[in-house]
């Protein structure tokens, strides 16, 4: 595990695949984020104002889905 700044750094696997069809401007994908599915939490800033307050958040789940995009013209 590599470290920096006192913080273990962390990899996600992203992966997009697509098709385009160019005569019709149409182009299909399909995407995953997280494809690892990891867990993890990040933290944010301290809160001094009320009572020392440490904020932060939990890392996004394994997100799927599919994509159709259409171009008009040049």
């Amino acid at each position: 595990m590599q470290y920096q700044n006192g913080k273990a750094s962390l990899g996600l696997l992203n992966a997009r695949v697509s098709y385009d069809l160019p005569d019709s401007g149409l182009e299909f994908a399909v995407f995953s984020t997280n494809l690892l599915n990891k867990k993890y939490q990040y933290a944010g800033i301290a809160q001094p104002n009320v009572g020392n307050l440490q904020l932060g958040a939990t890392g996004e789940p394994r997100m799927w889905g599919v994509q159709v995009r259409k171009s008009f013209g040049e």
